[in-house]
């Protein structure tokens, strides 16, 4: 799907209107070819054909046909900028700034200032320090331009401003880093801890700042910060109380009230949900994913499908503790392709928990179809390696207990040959020994009476490992064990 097809499908019935409205401002006689191919588009979805529709309006005329799509992306881009004027307040900002370089340009710096000033005024207000930096470099320019107009004053808010940004900015790019590794290891491989000890230090260094500690941003900066710091330590005990702690700060000081500051209330509840349920308390964890799901609807529902798979996910890490078939209905009650225009995880999402659901319930041959169906999925191909090692592991012992043991020792040598560089890593032994074990468990008609291979397996059980190390095992190795012998 390309731009143009893209944006088309996620115009609601309002947008539509306002575009058509848009689009018939002139009188234009003759056939309509950009509504024709905006209505082909909208009309075929998933069964759109650019050389049909090209063929149809211009015969043989590709040219004419590219010029008319870039002309149809351009009349839709200013119909959606016009359309979430109000929605973005810095969309507002931007615009109120264009306007005044335009009018600069003109010679007419009495407007032009009236704009920067509102654009100026409305960036204060929600504490956007890096539009204020180009607003304030605006008036600079404008001083240069017109020596009538002081610039002293624009340029200690553009200095004031500058210090501030520069010390958000260290926040936002170790953040940035952060937030990228978690994301790609799904939380199943080790991460770098100098980056938090580095990140540590800095909010150590800023957190007594007297300019910034009542600043709305740099506290969401911070608490961000903290929550990730607690996570990778896997503090849950401390961060349940620190995030309902500041959660309460934040509505008392009015800091999530508005619909720019909406996505920070329900990422904190996200965080709250996790925490109760790391800290085995389900049901309050409950309570808290429909408290979220209530707040997903607040200001027109916009944030909605973004946190729709946080939601889910609620649901079936608790329900897979308190009620596992469950657990399984929400998850195989879930419409995988339509999630799935939404957010390629959601199907990943979906087959990796059904596999250990139904592993959990001795669905044996459910499991192995729910998992094998992962590596299709194109999130899954982007997902970190240790993860996809993770995955392939759990498909093993899978398929072990679903006694598919010709096609396991082929997985086998095909796991070692596909991670034979992660395999090698210290922290990756226990998955290089499990799979000599389950070599030498295809070799044994009857685990429980061959004492040499049950030796192998107390030996591999005793090795253990820490909570944190069995939290990135997808099915328990442990567990499953313990339950052969």
């Amino acid at each position: 799907m390309n731009i143009l097809n893209e944006i088309i499908a996620l115009m609601n019935k309002e947008q539509i209107r306002s575009f058509k409205l848009y689009a018939n401002r002139m009188d234009i006689k003759g056939e309509r070819k950009d509504l024709a191919l905006f209505d082909y588009i909208r009309q075929s979805s998933d069964d759109y054909n650019d050389d049909k529709i090209a063929e149809k309006l211009y015969g043989t005329n590709k040219n004419a046909f590219y010029r008319l799509k870039n002309r149809l992306l351009d009349d839709l881009s200013k119909v959606m900028l016009l359309n979430n004027f109000d929605e973005v307040s810095a969309t507002q900002c931007m615009w109120w700034l264009s306007l005044s370089v335009v009018y600069s340009r003109k010679n007419k710096m009495e407007i032009a200032h009236y704009f920067l000033h509102k654009a100026e005024k409305k960036a204060l207000e929600t504490e956007d320090f890096q539009l204020l930096d180009v607003i304030y470099n605006e008036y600079i320019k404008n001083c240069i331009r017109h020596t009538a107009i002081d610039p002293a004053p624009y340029i200690v808010k553009h200095q004031n401003n500058a210090a501030k940004l520069n010390k958000i900015r260290e926040i936002e790019h170790l953040m940035a880093v952060i937030s990228y590794r978690v994301k790609v290891t799904q939380n199943f491989s080790l991460s770098n801890t100098e980056i938090f000890t580095t990140l540590e230090n800095t909010i150590n260094q800023f957190i007594a700042d007297p300019e910034l500690k009542d600043s709305r941003q740099f506290q969401f900066r911070i608490y961000r910060a903290v929550t990730n710091i607690l996570l990778q330590k896997h503090d849950y005990q401390t961060l349940l109380p620190y995030l309902l702690n500041t959660y309460e700060q934040f509505t008392q000081k009015e800091f999530l009230k508005n619909k720019g500051q909406h996505g920070v209330k329900l990422e904190m509840f996200t965080y709250i949900i996790n925490c109760l349920f790391k800290t085995d308390r389900y049901q309050e964890s409950l309570e808290y994913a429909e408290k979220l799901k209530e707040a997903m609807l607040e200001h027109d529902a916009f944030l909605y499908d973004k946190y729709l798979l946080f939601y889910y996910n609620s649901l079936v890490i608790n329900y897979s503790e308190l009620n596992k078939p469950k657990a399984i209905s929400i998850l195989e009650g879930l419409d995988s392709k339509t999630l799935l225009e939404k957010n390629p995880y959601y199907a990943q999402f979906i087959f990796l928990n059904l596999a250990v659901l139904y592993f959990d319930t001795k669905q044996y041959d459910k499991a192995t179809k729910a998992i094998i169906k992962l590596p299709l999925q194109d999130s899954f191909k982007q997902a970190d390696e240790s993860f996809r090692m993770k995955i392939g592991i759990a498909e093993l012992i899978i398929r072990y207990q679903d006694g598919d043991l010709e096609v396991l020792d082929y997985k086998i040598e095909q796991t070692k040959r596909d991670f034979r560089k992660l395999l090698r890593e210290p922290e990756n032994k226990r998955e290089t020994e499990l799979l000599k074990l389950l070599k030498a468990m295809l070799k044994s008609f009857n685990i429980k009476k061959d004492d040499k291979v049950k030796r192998q397996i107390k030996a591999f059980i005793e090795q253990g490992r820490s909570e944190e190390e069995t939290d990135k095992e997808i099915i328990k190795y442990n567990d499953w064990l313990n339950m052969l012998i």
